[in-house]
């Protein structure tokens, strides 16, 4: 089995000068969305998992278009709930973030105040990857502190497409390290960016490796961004 994991394109996230909670694609994460699909669509896919999130989803629509697929929206892959943005300036946002960065770790864990725990987060994507997983007919289980799965159709390839915190948790729990509560910084995938995730046989099963991340190759360098 093989996941091909997106990161939305570029979104607007200040369309007036303040802030936008669920943006839409700009013109060029448009663009960026176009050639992601101009790529993938000669590969087989067997399914096209997609967050629920706007920016997510018109990320998704011209591989969906060019492969006659319905992409099927997972809830686990929405991104993490963090500060509210409208109403305020992209450098009151920075700000903000500058000085959350400087918190302990078990200040991470607990999230932005007001937003979603980072463990919570955590748990609500491993916890949803395995179930999509399982409708799948996989299942996973620990031998040795190392994730094994059974059930894997070894041909089959998903695109997941999403945002750098959720893909960076997923990619986490399927190549089998310890989370953080910084996904999107261990992760950190750029706009339309592209990582695969390959199974292998090992204990009499199979488990995932890392076969590329943040591909960029089907994007020029006028049009890529972070």
């Amino acid at each position: 089995m093989e996941f091909v994991l997106v990161r939305h394109g570029q979104p607007a996230w200040f369309p007036d000068g303040t802030g936008e909670d669920r943006p839409s694609l700009t013109p060029l994460g448009q663009e960026q969305a176009r050639r992601v699909a101009a790529t993938l669509q000669h590969e087989r896919i067997d399914a096209l998992w997609c967050s629920p999130l706007r920016r997510a989803r018109e990320t998704a629509a011209p591989l969906a278009d060019a492969l006659g697929m319905e992409p099927h929206v997972q809830d686990f892959l929405e991104e993490v709930h963090s500060l509210p943005l409208t109403g305020k300036t992209a450098e009151e946002v920075r700000e903000y973030y500058r000085l959350a960065t400087r918190r302990p770790v078990s200040d991470w864990w607990a999230g932005y105040a007001g937003t979603e725990p980072l463990d919570g987060f955590i748990t609500r994507v491993e916890t949803g990857l395995e179930l999509a997983m399982s409708q799948l007919g996989a299942t996973s289980r620990l031998d040795a502190h190392e994730r094994i799965w059974h059930g894997l159709d070894r041909e089959a390839r998903v695109v997941l497409v999403g945002h750098a915190g959720s893909l960076g948790a997923v990619l986490t729990y399927l190549l089998g390290l310890r989370q953080a509560p910084w996904p999107w910084r261990r992760f950190g995938l750029s706009h339309a960016g592209v990582a695969r995730v390959k199974s292998f046989s090992a204990a009499g099963a199979r488990t995932f490796g890392l076969k590329s991340f943040d591909d960029q190759t089907h994007l020029g360098p006028e049009q890529r961004s972070r």
